[in-house]
């Protein structure tokens, strides 16, 4: 089961592994010791118990998924909610108006189809103009921008504290990765704020030396945030694709 832990696997290295080499080591015992039938009988036994334990799991993981499926639903569609916010959060962030969604979005009553919806313009509408609209960005923008990214770590706290038990483990590394990201996007804003917003911001600074050269630092750092905003979107269709619901 993907939402509890795997009792299976742990039964299958720890107990059915081991039981099946030892059936193996007594038929070959049995080629050249029968020993009364001692090792046919014994390998027999062994089968037996192994047959009952995958029957008892089997019973046991049944019982937990119907027991657990209503909860893992309502966990499912609220990572699938988060997913939507961050790409809303960036799209907000790099202005980036709702003209990008098409109109059926707006009337369907289908939270998946929506949501692969939202994948689908993350990836091919948004990310691919991302650092040509942070280029054109103003100081404020940037920090309003910034201000859209923390929207998102305060909606990722709000899981972990509500659904922790149930986020799985293949969600909980990109859940981190995304607050990673957000966390380099403000270190850069915080690190280098000479280099922040438009052409005509940074070289309207006059008390900076080396102009060419911060410029040259804006350029990087105009590319750099794009990469950081490139792997929030793709974290989030990542974490879509880790709900069953997608799949």
């Amino acid at each position: 089961m993907k939402w509890l832990p795997s009792v299976e696997s742990t039964l299958v290295r720890r107990l059915i592994y081991p039981m099946i080499g030892a059936i193996l080591i007594c038929v070959c015992l049995n080629l050249f010791w029968s020993a009364d039938g001692l090792f046919i009988n014994l390998a027999t036994e062994l089968i037996g118990i192994v047959v009952t334990v995958f029957i008892v799991d089997r019973v046991i993981s049944e019982h937990d998924d119907r027991k657990w499926r209503a909860s893992r639903e309502r966990t499912e569609m609220a990572i699938m909610r988060y997913a939507n916010s961050l790409v809303t959060c960036v799209r907000s962030g790099l202005k980036i108006g709702i003209d990008v969604f098409p109109q059926w979005m707006f009337y369907c009553d289908n939270p998946v189809k929506v949501h692969m919806e939202f994948m689908n313009i993350a990836m091919n509408a948004i990310a691919p103009r991302a650092e040509e609209i942070l280029d054109g960005l103003n100081c404020d923008e940037w920090r309003a921008f910034e201000g859209h990214l923390g929207q998102t770590i305060i909606m990722s706290n709000n899981l972990f504290s509500r659904y922790q038990s149930q986020i799985t483990a293949a969600q909980l590394p990109i859940l981190l990765d995304i607050e990673r990201f957000i966390e380099l996007f403000s270190f850069g804003l915080a690190a280098f704020p000479e280099v922040i917003g438009t052409v005509e911001e940074v070289t309207s600074r006059k008390f900076l030396p080396a102009m060419q050269q911060n410029l040259d630092l804006r350029s990087s750092a105009v590319a750099d945030a794009a990469r950081v905003v490139r792997s929030l979107l793709e974290k989030a269709v990542e974490l879509s694709k880790t709900l069953s619901t997608s799949g």
